[in-house]
Order: structure tokens, then sequence, then C-alpha cells
């Protein structure tokens, strides 16, 4: 995971890719570090937030990916404190998904 200060420093190639991740489990997780990339980002939504309890699936990312979670969603489930990644309200969400060329989601 890359340190990244703000939701638009992410991402400088054309082909990056926000991957929207919204489910947990070991299969969607899975199936979406396969098709991350150096550059890519990483949102975590939904019940995905869930992941940051247990940071062990974020050692397959491959380096140079950033992690971002959903503020709401991780409020909702009490796991705004001791984040691992920053945590995004719905304007840095949006500048996120303006800052790279695709947009992917996985349920």
């Amino acid at each position: 995971m890359s340190a990244i200060s703000s939701p638009t420093e992410a991402a400088t190639g054309n082909d990056a890719c926000l991957h929207q991740l919204m489910s947990s489990t070991a299969d969607v997780v899975r199936d979406c570090l396969q098709y991350t990339a150096p550059g890519d980002s990483i949102l975590l939504l939904d019940t995905a937030v869930v992941l940051l309890l247990d940071p062990g699936w974020m050692r397959d990312l491959p380096s140079g990916v950033s992690v971002f979670a959903s503020r709401p969603d991780a409020d909702a489930r009490a796991l705004a404190g001791g984040m691992q990644c920053d945590c995004l309200d719905d304007k840095e969400w949006a500048a996120l998904v303006c800052r790279h060329a695709h947009c992917l989601s996985w349920k």
C-alpha cells in the first residue's frame, strides 16, 4: 500500500484503473487482485470495508497500488478509527474516479 495524502495524488498513468471493491468474499478479493496493476487504486466500499480488520489481503498487492476506504461505509461499521488507509467522503471519491482512465466494480 502506498502512502497517498489525497485521492487527487493517486493514479498518474493513462491506463490506471480504480477498482471499487464491494465485497469481502475471498473469491471477489482474489479476482480483483488478479487484475490490479501498479498505478491502480482500490476503493473499499459497502461490506468490503471489513477487510480493514485483516490487512493480510494486502500482502498480494502489486507495488504502487493505493488503497482507500469509503468513510460512510467504515463509519457505519464503526471501523473509522485506526485505519491503515485513507478514508474518503463522497467528494473525494468523485475526485478519485476522475483521476483514473478506467473504473471496475467488484461484487
